[in-house]
C-alpha cells in the first residue's frame, strides 16, 4: 500500500510541475505578444516623383538618403533590387586606404563582393555589413547630378534583417523590432523569395484577363529602384494579357497597377536573360501611392493607399 501511495504522490507532483511549466510558457508568450512595437528609428528621407522627362529623370522617384561609414557622410540610395550594399570603388579605396581589390572576387557584371566590418549610420540606425558590393568607378555615374553625388546604394540587407516601413506620406523611414498591430489597416501581399533572382522577392498579381477571356495572373519584382512599372515583351504573359479588359473593372490589382502609375505599364525588352521567367516590375511610379511595410522575415508585404 505504502508503495501504491507513493507512486500516486510522485504522479500527481510530475503533473503539477508539467501544469506549472505549461502555464509558464503561455504567461510569457502572451507577455511577448503584449510586448509593445518598438521603433528603433524614424528616418527622414529626400523623394520626388518624376514630373518632367527632361528634368534629371534618374534622382526622380528615388529614395534618397545621407549615411556616415567610417565618419564620411555621404548619399545612398535605396534599393532592394540589389542583393547587397554596394559602394564605388573610390570610395571604398578610401574607407579601406586600398587601391587593390582582390581579382578573385570579382562577379560576371565587374562588381565584387567583399567581407567587411563596417557600420552603416543611417540617421541613428546603424547597419551592420558583414558583406559589400564594389562597382567600377562609372556605375553610378548617372546617379549624379550637380547637387547630389551618390556613392552607395543600400540593398536588400536592410529589408531582410529589419521590418521596414516606408511612409511616402511623410518622407520617412520606420525600423521596427517587429510588425506593428496597425498592420491590420493595411492589405497584404505574399512575397516570394528567389535564389534565382540574387534574393530578390516577388509577387503573384491574380487579377488580369486574358484576350480569350481566361484568368491570368503574372509574377512581378517588388523594385525600388525602378522608376517605373514594366511589363516585359518577352513573356507570355504579356502576349496574353488583355490590357483592355483590364481597364474595364477598377477594383482588382490589375487596373490599380496599370493606371495608379505615373507611366502606363510598358512592354520592355531591355532586361537580362536572367528575368526571363518573370513577367514584369513593380516599380516606385506604383508603390509610391502608398505607404509600404516591408516583412521580408515573414515574406510579406502591407499596403496602404495614401493621401495624395
Amino acid at each position: 500500500m505504502l508503495r501504491i501511495r507513493n507512486t500516486i504522490i510522485l504522479i500527481t507532483l510530475i503533473g503539477s510541475l508539467q501544469f506549472c511549466k505549461h502555464n509558464n510558457i503561455q504567461s510569457q508568450q502572451i507577455q511577448q505578444q503584449n510586448e509593445p512595437v518598438t521603433v528603433i528609428d524614424t528616418i527622414p528621407f529626400s523623394f520626388k516623383m518624376i514630373t518632367d522627362m527632361r528634368e534629371n529623370w534618374y534622382l526622380f522617384g528615388r529614395i534618397i538618403l545621407p549615411v556616415q561609414i567610417k565618419d564620411t557622410t555621404v548619399y545612398a540610395l535605396l534599393d532592394n533590387g540589389f542583393p547587397y550594399t554596394f559602394i564605388i570603388k573610390p570610395l571604398f579605396n578610401k574607407l579601406c586606404h586600398s587601391s587593390r581589390i582582390p581579382h578573385n572576387v570579382y562577379t560576371a557584371d565587374t562588381s565584387a563582393l567583399m567581407p567587411v566590418d563596417f557600420d552603416l549610420r543611417i540617421h541613428d540606425f546603424v547597419l551592420h555589413e558583414d558583406t559589400i558590393g564594389i562597382h567600377s568607378d562609372d556605375i553610378l555615374t548617372k546617379r549624379h547630378s550637380k547637387d547630389i553625388d551618390i556613392s552607395i546604394v543600400i540593398g536588400l540587407d536592410l529589408f531582410e534583417k529589419n521590418i521596414v516601413e516606408i511612409d511616402f506620406q511623410n518622407n520617412r523611414l520606420l525600423v521596427y523590432d517587429k510588425l506593428p498591430d496597425r498592420v491590420t489597416d493595411f492589405e497584404v501581399w505574399n512575397v516570394y523569395y528567389d535564389a534565382q533572382y540574387n534574393r530578390l522577392r516577388r509577387v503573384t498579381i491574380p487579377d488580369f484577363v486574358s484576350k480569350d477571356r481566361q484568368v491570368l495572373s503574372g509574377d512581378f519584382l517588388i523594385d525600388l529602384g525602378s522608376c517605373g512599372t514594366e511589363l516585359f515583351s518577352f513573356s507570355s504573359f504579356a502576349k496574353r494579357v488583355d490590357l483592355e479588359a483590364i481597364r474595364q473593372d477598377s477594383l482588382t490589382w490589375g487596373h490599380k497597377i496599370l493606371h495608379w502609375s505615373s507611366f502606363p505599364m510598358q512592354k520592355s525588352s531591355t532586361h537580362k536573360k536572367s528575368l526571363l521567367n518573370l513577367d514584369g516590375i513593380i516599380g516606385m511610379d506604383f508603390l509610391w501611392r502608398f505607404n509600404v511595410i516591408f516583412d521580408f522575415q515573414n515574406n510579406k508585404l502591407y499596403l496602404k493607399p495614401r493621401t495624395l
